[in-house]
This record gives structure tokens, C-alpha cells and sequence, in this order.
């Protein structure tokens, strides 16, 4: 009874370690959400932004907080960290709630002024890093706490629900944004103008969207799978995904990585839109916790995560396979068009492109079934992470400029633009240099180290200590009585030299006893003083011999006299 409690008390404590984790996590999205933009027109650091809905987004921040704070009043000087688990979870969901309302709000406004500025000169004010982080900590917020076991399935319908709308809204940008590019071609291919600039500007816009498409759709596709690994994956890349665009909002070269400096627009406007970053982060939240939890050594096997690990990979080589797809379109659209061009630069872009997938490629193929060993897949990984941030250092170095003779007017906007003619290097690629550096992490902590720790214990606890020099002393002494007997033959004549040629009564086995060693013999050496290792057996074979020819175990023996003339 005794056990059970202490086991029930330890997965207790546990429990409550992770639903503290998750709080903090929440409090720190939350305030970071304060000091990064929403969208092209409202956060820190965009000009003109409203200082009405900055104090709406402040007090939907401070009554999430509130809702963190609550669950832990009235509990000081109890062991448990955690908050109930009935009514305090209504009411975290219910100061939380004004905040995911408010995010919620955002994500519509965005795709509505979208769709309403599609295919004219304005630009939609898209979805920004500041709302992704807002609205993971909201999520993190008005989640009850994790339970022991289990997982809340109302939360999970919610996460497939967000999955579902994302795919959907996906689908249609990618239409609408193929509608928009392509109806002038098209009417002039109708009327009989088939130029070839028509038919590539049709080609061009049909590549792009279907690219960008499917990445996005096998990105929400795990979301649809009730699998361990495509929950881990689903972490994996939500978490990516707000990583890398802020980082792009803070790099002084994100305008050259992304046009629209890290906020996302639509699918196919900039490669990846808002409709799958939303959804990664929200659906990533939403699981996050559980998944985690589910996921410790203790818990889950490493086949989850290796298969997480393969997922991630298949996302990395679609999307290099289908940047060099981009590249080599381009090129032939150049070509063709007798557009300027430099084939060195697309070939390099190309190079680097094809390089990284087939890495992946080859990761993704050996990982099963431990064929690679975990320090090779751990340095195979490395440089795959490096090859990502190849990409993008190449992809904006090389990438074609437009030499303005003036800045045009722009260009002199404080948050987006660039000079890039075309660009295929986006935010995404940004954030698959932090999906390859999840599967590094992984490669090192759950497949290198946790493998050791599962193999130290496969071994057992340590078994009985090797024979030192201590224990061959004590089985030299067994055969003591033996050279006892010839020394007792000679009391007679003391003083006479033992005859060289007499032969000890004792018996010297052929074969020096050995001493039985166990079969994984950690001490197998025995140091000497002088840093020599002796064995065993050699210790106790040289000590029988001594004692045959009438020697000490450490000494040399009497001095011999001269015979007596």
C-alpha cells in the first residue's frame, strides 16, 4: 500500500510540474504577443497602428493573465502546483476567451480584406508573429490541466475542427490567387493571342499555387491522424512556424527573405499563407501539453517519435523538391522568353536545393529499424540543418535584384518590400531551419542519449566485483600446504642449501588455476602502481611459480649459501 501511494504521489507530482511548464509557457507567449505586430498595419514597430486596439489586445492580455493567476490562489503552502481541475478550469476558460475572440478576429479580418484587395494593387494586411504567439498562449490558457492520463477529446475535436477550416480556406486562396494572375492571360489566349508570355505567365501562376498547396495540406494532414507521431510532429512544426517568423520580423535581411518582412499573406501570394500557419500554432497548442506528456521516456516508445522525426523529413524534401521544381521553371521561362538570366546562379540555387531533399531523403530512409546509429544520425542531421540555412543565406544572396535608378516611393514603406524580381526563398523556409533543428534535438536527446540510458538499464544493476590482487592472494594461499611440506622436509639440516637439482614435493598443476570472471568483466586489468595492468590469472600463475621454486610472494627468497667444500 505503502508503494502505491509513494508511485501515486510521485506521477502526482509529475503532473503538476508539467501544467506549471505550460502556465509559464503561457505568460511568456503572451507578453512576447505585446512586443511584436499583428499584421502590416497594427503592433510595435508598425507606424500608425490604433491605440484603441492596442488597449483592447492589453486588457484581453491581462485577464488571460488573470485566469493563470487564479488557478493558484488559496493553494500557497500545499505541495501541489497544479490548479484543480473542475471549477477552475471554466473559469480560465472564460477570462481566456476575450482573447481568442480578439485573435479570431484578427484571422477574419485578414482573409476577408484578401479576398476584397485580390488582384489590385493593394496589399492585405495578412496575419503577423505577434497574433500566432497571442494566440498559443491564449490556447495554453483555456486548456484544463493535464491529467495523469487520458487527454481532453472535446479539445482534440476543436483541433481537428481548426485542421478542416484551414485545409479549406487554404484551397481557396490558392483559387482565388490562380483566378487573379491568370484571367487576363487567359482572356487574351480566348481571343487568340497565344503568346508565349501568356502561356507562361498561366504556367507560372498554375506551379506556384500547386507548390505551395501541397505543403500546406501535408502539413494539416497529421492533424487528421489520432497518432502519437503525427502529434509530436504537428509540435514540431507550430512551434517552428512562430519561431521562424519572428525571426524574420527581426533580422534586418527579412525584408529580403520575405517581401512581407515575416507576416504571412494567402497561399501562393508568398509561397505559404496564414491559412497554415494559424493552424499549425493553434493546432500545436492545443495538443501540445498532452503529446509532450504522453511522449516522455517513461511513457511512450521511440518508434513515435523516429516515426515524428520521419515526418518532418517528408515535409523538408517535398518542399526542396519543390523549390528546384520553381528554379528549373523559372529557368525555362527565362530561357524562352530570352529574359536576362544567369544560369550559374539558378544552377547553384538548384544545387543546394536538391542537395538538402535528398539528404532528407536519405535520412528519412535509414532511420528505421536502427540502421543508422544514433551519433551518425545525430551528425547527419546536423548537417542537414546546415544545408536549410544554405538555402536561404543562397536563395536571398543570389536571388535576381531590379537595379531602380531612384528608390521608388514603395520601397520607403517601414515594414515590407524588397528589390528581388521574383522570389521563391520565403518565411517557410525559414521555419523548416528550425523544423531540421527539432529533428537534431531529437536525433541527440531521445534517440543518442536515451538509447544509453535504455541500454544501462537492459544491462542490469552491477554485478559482483572482479577478482583484485587481494583475491589472487587469497587462492595462492590454498596451495600453501603444499609448499609447507617441503619446507618441513628440510628442519633437519637447517643450515644446509636446498640441492638445485631436488625436486619439490609439491605438485604444479600443468594449467595455472583460473579464477572465474563474469562475462561483461569491467575490471578486467588490475592496476599496479607503476600504471601496469596485470590480470588475474597472470597474478596468480606467477605466484604458484614462486612458491615452487622456493620463494615469498613478494620477496626473492633466503640468500643462497655456497656449498660447503
Amino acid at each position: 500500500m505503502t508503494n502505491v501511494r509513494t508511485e501515486t504521489y510521485i506521477d502526482s507530482s509529475r503532473v503538476s510540474r508539467w501544467n506549471a511548464g505550460r502556465d509559464i509557457a503561457a505568460a511568456l507567449l503572451l507578453g512576447i504577443a505585446l512586443v511584436l505586430p499583428w499584421n502590416l498595419s497594427f503592433g510595435v514597430g508598425v507606424p500608425g497602428s490604433s491605440t484603441v486596439l492596442f488597449a483592447l489586445v492589453v486588457l484581453a492580455t491581462l485577464l488571460a493573465w488573470a485566469a493563470l493567476i487564479a488557478g493558484y490562489i488559496g493553494r500557497r503552502g500545499k505541495r501541489s502546483v497544479s490548479p484543480p481541475t473542475a471549477s477552475p478550469s471554466r473559469t480560465r476558460f472564460g477570462l481566456a476567451l476575450p482573447y481568442l475572440v480578439v485573435a479570431a478576429g484578427f484571422v477574419a479580418f485578414a482573409f476577408v480584406q484578401a479576398m476584397r484587395f485580390g488582384g489590385t494593387g493593394d496589399v492585405p494586411p495578412g496575419i503577423g508573429p505577434g497574433l500566432l504567439a497571442g494566440l498559443a498562449g491564449a490556447l495554453f490558457v483555456a486548456q484544463p490541466p493535464v491529467s495523469g492520463g487520458g487527454r481532453p477529446g472535446r479539445w482534440f475535436g476543436v483541433a481537428r475542427v481548426i485542421g478542416v477550416a484551414a485545409a479549406l480556406l487554404a484551397s481557396v486562396a490558392v483559387l482565388g490567387n490562380l483566378y487573379w494572375r491568370t484571367r487576363y492571360p487567359v482572356q487574351a489566349l480566348a481571343e487568340g493571342a497565344y503568346g508565349g508570355q501568356n502561356i507562361a505567365v498561366i504556367a507560372t501562376a498554375v506551379v506556384y499555387g500547386a507548390v505551395a498547396w501541397v505543403a500546406v495540406l501535408v502539413g494539416l494532414r497529421w492533424t487528421f491522424t489520432d497518432r502519437p507521431s503525427s502529434r509530436l510532429a504537428t509540435v514540431a512544426l507550430g512551434a517552428s512556424t512562430f519561431l521562424g517568423a519572428a525571426v524574420v520580423w527581426m533580422l534586418g535581411v527579412g525584408r529580403d527573405i520575405d517581401a512581407f518582412h515575416g507576416i504571412a499573406q494567402t497561399t501562393s501570394t508568398a509561397a505559404v499563407g496564414f491559412e497554415g500557419y494559424v493552424a499549425w500554432v493553434a493546432i500545436g497548442a492545443i495538443i501540445a501539453p498532452w503529446a509532450l506528456r504522453a511522449a516522455t521516456p517513461s511513457h511512450a516508445a521511440v518508434g513515435d517519435w523516429r516515426e515524428a522525426v520521419r515526418k518532418c523529413l517528408a515535409l523538408l524534401a517535398i518542399w526542396c523538391a519543390g523549390s528546384a521544381l520553381l528554379r528549373v521553371f523559372d529557368l525555362i521561362v527565362a530561357a524562352s522568353l530570352e529574359l536576362p538570366y544567369s544560369a550559374y546562379d539558378s544552377i547553384a540555387l538548384l544545387v543546394f536545393d536538391v542537395v538538402a531533399g535528398a539528404a532528407a531523403m536519405w535520412i528519412r530512409f535509414n532511420i528505421n529499424g536502427g540502421a543508422l546509429h544514433p551519433v551518425v544520425l545525430s551528425a547527419a542531421a546536423a548537417v542537414l540543418f546546415v544545408l536549410t540555412i544554405c538555402r536561404v543565406v543562397v536563395g536571398v544572396g543570389l536571388a535576381p535584384r531590379i537595379l531602380y535608378s531612384a528608390e521608388p516611393e514603395a520601397l520607403r514603406d517601414a515594414v515590407y518590400g524588397n528589390m528581388l524580381e521574383h522570389q521563391i526563398t520565403s518565411t517557410f523556409d525559414v521555419v523548416l531551419c528550425w523544423l531540421a533543428l527539432a529533428v537534431v534535438a531529437t536525433s541527440v536527446v531521445v534517440f543518442q542519449r536515451g538509447g544509453l540510458r535504455r541500454k544501462a538499464r537492459a544491462m542490469g544493476p552491477a554485478g559482483p566485483a572482479a577478482p583484485t590482487v587481494e583475491a589472487a592472494t587469497a587462492a595462492v594461499s590454498a596451495v600453501e600446504p603444499s609448499t609447507q611440506r617441503l619446507a618441513q622436509a628440510d628442519v633437519s639440516a637447517p643450515t644446509a642449501a636446498v640441492p638445485t637439482a631436488a625436486t619439490p614435493t609439491a605438485t604444479v598443476p600443468a594449467t595455472a588455476p583460473k579464477i572465474a570472471r563474469d562475462s561483461q568483466d569491467s575490471t578486467e586489468g588490475v592496476g599496479t602502481g607503476t600504471g601496469r595492468k596485470l590480470s588475474a590469472s597472470r597474478v596468480l600463475e606467477e605466484s604458484t611459480r614462486r612458491f615452487a621454486a622456493g620463494t615469498t610472494y613478494t620477496g626473492t627468497g633466503p640468500p643462497r649459501q655456497p656449498p660447503e667444500s
